[in-house]
């Protein structure tokens, strides 16, 4: 027999710890008696961790009411498992059902603010299977939520109509415009933008008779960013401004400062550079004094964009590398996977090839682990791209498609429309002239139906010089100047500068050298002060065929 008044020795320990000998233990056990262990393991576990967490009502939405953190949040999935054990086991205790809802809703609570957003899927699932009603409803569109967040839209869908469903039968006014403003959000990130905006009015209405400001003034931003998405930003500027004073009379200086951040990137479309600027850096300070990195995080990488655009490169790269501190901080690996992908971008601009593939990948690498096949798809784009401007055509080609079949997926016609005119380019420069008519066809059809008309003056750049690979230089001419005035209209420099660099290749090619050389200088100016190296190499490589192919000396740069 073992002395238990002598200290166990090593072996002693090690057979404890070792999985197999535990295992085995435990199955040799009766059932009810491993129920009664699970049992009070949950009991112990929870007094250990300062005792029983307080029940929350679940027919509140979120962000109506802050988190109270507790010490038990920790273990509340183990807590769930010892609980959800015991009563599988037939341990019967009222007790126990009432602790499995709370700790079923705070386990989904914190997996979420840890942005494992599949196992908090599953927590909100559980407990809308032990929850009726109202409660039941909110717990549904939490888990579509979570879906959403991990790419899997279909399944985001129908939670979210089932949300709805219960909402109505229910009578509850206040959830159901919660549930109408989750599924313009999933129609939103799907680019049913028709269907969005239509859904976040009618959940305004119930929202604002029902008198809830601070939900109705997340959705009336997330209906900003709609309008903004759809190129109706003077609409979505006022949306914001209404935001703002809504934040502002209820005394919640963090919400401001991410509203700031949204006018900031609204600023910034608009071409208002300096409004931008002022408005990231309001947001910036307010949420620094609050201390709230998560949506610091966020005014970082609008800073950081916006640095991009007007050519302030260093900055740039000083602010991607704050927000992905913010994140790291956080622990929000989603975003840190999307800022990993938007400091790749800056790399590839500057011409860092290698840095760009590195920032790239271990993008790829995040945004696989935590699901979010929708941002997975526009990194993958962007590399595949970096590929092409590389000299690696099959690789980029390959990416390219995988890209386009993660757009599709996920139902990003944006993006769709974004990687047709890409592999159309592709399509172009490799000679294969049929596939390059297809994908840009289907890509101006796609820019057009799903509201993002802002893409088709690229898209119609790019048939432009399809029409000159096929002999139509008239053609190619005339849509091009349609193009410039367009960029110009718009305020893009880069695409200025590109649009004026293809022009130069139509002027070498009807034997008009001196006007192709005007237009060259100031196209690869343009691109330079854009950052746009890599690009500006492949134009320059076409630029030096084109020369060749007319008899005269290459063009010089700006």
């Amino acid at each position: 027999m073992l002395d238990r008044t002598m200290e166990p020795g090593a072996e002693i320990a090690y057979l404890f710890r070792h999985a197999l000998l535990r295992a085995g233990a435990y199955e040799l056990q009766l059932p009810a008696d491993r129920g009664r262990l699970h049992a009070l393991a949950f009991t112990l576990i929870e007094h250990v961790f300062g005792g029983p967490a307080p029940a929350k009502s679940l027919a509140v939405p979120s962000g109506q009411s802050e988190w109270e953190p507790h010490p038990t949040d920790g273990v509340a999935v183990e807590l769930c498992e010892h609980i959800q054990r015991a009563l599988e086991a037939g341990v019967e205790s009222p007790q126990l059902h009432a602790a499995l809802r709370v700790y079923l809703y705070r386990a989904a609570e914190t997996l979420e603010r840890l942005f494992q957003t599949g196992a908090a899927e599953q927590k909100w699932r559980a407990l809308a299977a032990v929850v009726q009603g109202a409660e039941q409803g909110e717990c549904l569109r939490r888990a579509a939520m979570a879906c959403l967040n991990r790419g899997a839209w279909q399944q985001a869908e129908m939670l979210c109509q089932q949300a709805l469903d219960v909402q109505q039968q229910a009578g509850n006014s206040l959830l159901q415009g919660v549930a109408l403003a989750s599924r313009g959000t999933i129609y939103r990130f799907t680019g049913r933008m028709t269907e969005a905006e239509d859904c976040f009015v009618r959940a305004l209405q119930l929202l604002q008779a029902a008198g809830v400001p601070r939900i109705e003034a997340t959705v009336l931003s997330n209906y900003g960013n709609l309008l903004k998405d759809c190129g109706r930003l003077a609409e979505a500027e006022q949306a914001y401004l209404r935001v703002m004073e809504i934040r502002r009379k209820l005394g919640e200086s963090g919400h401001r400062g991410a509203v700031l951040s949204y006018l900031g990137n609204l600023y910034r479309d608009m071409n208002r550079h300096e409004q931008a600027e002022a408005m990231h850096k309001q947001a910036i300070a307010l949420l620094e004094a609050e201390g709230d990195s998560g949506l610091a995080g966020n005014s970082y990488t609008g800073l950081a964009g916006l640095y991009q655009e007007t050519g302030r490169f260093e900055d740039s790269g000083r602010y991607y590398r704050l927000a992905l501190a913010a994140w790291r901080q956080t622990g929000n690996r989603q975003f840190l996977g999307i800022t990993l992908g938007n400091l790749g971008n800056l790399q590839a601009s500057l011409g860092n090839a290698q840095e760009a593939e590195a920032s790239f990948t271990q993008a790829l690498e995040i945004l696989q682990e935590v699901g979010n096949r929708r941002s997975e798809g526009i990194v993958q784009g962007n590399l595949a791209e970096l590929h092409y401007h590389t000299g690696r055509p099959e690789l980029a080609e390959s990416g390219m498609r995988r890209a386009l079949e993660l757009s599709r997926a996920t139902k990003d016609r944006v993006g769709v429309a974004i990687m047709l005119t890409r592999l159309g380019s592709l399509y172009t420069a490799g000679g294969r002239l049929h596939l390059a008519d297809e994908s840009l066809t289907q890509a101006l059809e796609v820019a057009r139906s799903s509201g993002a008309e802002n893409l088709t003056p690229a898209i119609c750049e790019e048939i432009a010089m399809l029409k000159l690979r096929r002999g139509d230089a008239a053609g190619a001419l005339e849509d091009l100047h349609r193009t410039l005035e367009q960029h110009r209209a718009a305020g893009d420099r880069n695409a200025e500068g590109a649009c004026l660099c293809n022009l130069a290749l139509v002027w070498l090619a009807i034997n008009r050298p001196e006007v192709a050389a005007g237009h060259w200088r100031t196209g690869s100016r343009l691109l330079r002060e854009a950052g746009s190296r890599l690009p500006l190499e492949t134009r320059v490589a076409a630029m030096r065929e084109a020369c060749a192919r007319a008899g005269v000396s290459p063009l010089e740069s700006g």
